[in-house]
């Protein structure tokens, strides 16, 4: 599986050999940035973007549990 995300605030996940979009993420933001995983267990996976704001997912679920910003 490969996990993308993009300027349009846009998180991706493809499963590679049938080149089909699993989930998409749209998140309330400008633009998506970078994407990282924690681990191990790899359990929870977090978002940043152009704003001060991170996003954290569960795995799993593909949900968000927190947003955390910088004050």
């Amino acid at each position: 599986m490969v996990y993308f995300s993009d300027a349009s605030g846009q998180v991706r996940f493809w499963h590679c050999s049938s080149r089909k979009c699993l989930v998409l993420l749209n998140e309330n933001r400008a633009q998506t940035m970078s994407l990282a995983f924690s681990g191990p267990p790899a359990d929870k996976f977090v978002t940043v973007g152009a704003d001060p704001k991170v996003f954290v997912y569960d795995v799993d679920t593909k949900k968000r549990v927190a947003e955390l910003e910088a004050t």
